[in-house]
């Protein structure tokens, strides 16, 4: 039995040597090791960049804020200003207009009596096409009916020379040629209320922003070249840009797309206080068309003779650059405008080139 017990003890393997592995394993780390490891650790978490707003994605990103508006003075304009407010931001505020405060608040005042009348006015419409909407009340500055409110027609006949100003100032200073002045077209300027009290039957038109940088109104509007409504708290009158100074400028003007009411102003003399709003816009007639202007004749080179060398293919290129708009009949954009207007969708859009 026992020689059988020391042979099998003898003929079983026997076990594999310990490696190194094994041996590192088995045995725990020194004292030295646990220090060298934690300070290896703490070198990578100092190192370690703290995440920065920059690096956000782009819907936790800060919206950035537009830009501020400029100031113009129409007495002493500086035209490099006046060019970057037009083409970079679309809008500017106007100063030495000649315009007091004083006229402006009277006019505020006896437009709420304007408003309350508005059912004895005449139904022929001023936009050029028949509408029924409670919300809008427009006027033509040249309308009579506007006689029997002294305050408020000396304030629109102020506001339309300034309107017409601020028109030929803006062309002048991009170099382009104003219709008005050569007599292509008439001007047309209109007076738009609006008010926020029921008994009035006009409704507030809210806002929403549009993705280009500009404002657009839910509501009706109008299609115009300059809109133009008195700051009170400023005493400054904040000129706007239309599609219509857009298209003029081939595509190099901003613009502001829709009716801004965000200026209306309290009428304190009355019981049942509402907020008035009045903007002037320098339009258009209903039968003009609208196309990119000429440049000035001065910056044209040999076109002495610019009726015998006027530009009708949209496709000629001049020194201001291809044509980007076609041109298009403004009654019928005008009608599309108001009728059809919506805040997301752009109605020059079908006009480009």
């Amino acid at each position: 039995m026992a020689s059988s017990t020391s042979s099998q003890q003898s003929n079983s393997p026997a076990p594999p040597p310990p490696t190194p592995s094994n041996q590192s394993i088995s045995k725990p780390f020194s004292i030295d090791a646990d220090v060298v490891l934690s300070r290896f650790l703490n070198q990578l978490v100092l190192n370690q960049k703290t995440p920065s707003l920059s690096s956000l994605p782009p819907r936790f990103a800060k919206k950035s804020s537009p830009p501020p508006p400029l100031v113009i003075s129409l007495v002493d304009p500086q035209h490099d200003l006046l060019l970057t407010a037009v083409s970079d931001i679309g809008f500017f505020h106007l100063t030495n207009h000649g315009i007091s405060s004083d006229l402006f608040s009277r006019a505020i005042q006896e437009s709420e009596s304007l408003l309350r009348s508005r059912r004895s006015f005449s139904t022929h419409s001023p936009l050029g096409f028949i509408h029924h909407d409670q919300d809008v009340l427009v006027f033509d500055t040249s309308s009579s009916e506007l006689d029997a409110f002294q305050c408020v027609s000396d304030y629109t006949k102020k506001l339309e020379r300034v309107g017409l100003e601020v028109v030929e100032l803006i062309l002048s200073s991009s170099g382009l040629e104003n219709p008005f002045h050569k007599g292509d077209i008439e001007p047309k300027c209109l007076v738009w209320f609006s008010s926020d009290t029921i008994d009035t039957d006009i409704s507030v038109i809210k806002e929403e922003e549009e993705e280009e940088g500009g404002e657009i109104e839910k509501g009706k509007c109008y299609p115009f070249v300059v809109s133009l409504q008195y700051e009170m708290k400023e005493g400054s009158v904040i000129v706007k840009l239309g599609d219509i100074a857009q298209v003029w400028s081939n595509g190099r003007f901003k613009r502001v797309r829709g009716m801004d009411q965000n200026n209306s102003v309290s009428s304190e003399n009355c019981d049942n206080s509402q907020n008035i709003s009045m903007s002037l816009l320098v339009t258009l007639p209903i039968g003009s068309t609208v196309s990119p202007l000429s440049p000035l004749s001065s910056n044209c080179g040999n076109r002495s003779n610019v009726e015998d060398n006027e530009i009708e293919d949209d496709d000629v290129e001049n020194e201001f650059g291809r044509k980007r708009f076609r041109a298009f009949s403004f009654e019928e954009y005008a009608w599309t405008v108001y009728h059809e207007g919506s805040p997301f969708k752009d109605p020059l859009l079908k006009y480009k080139i």
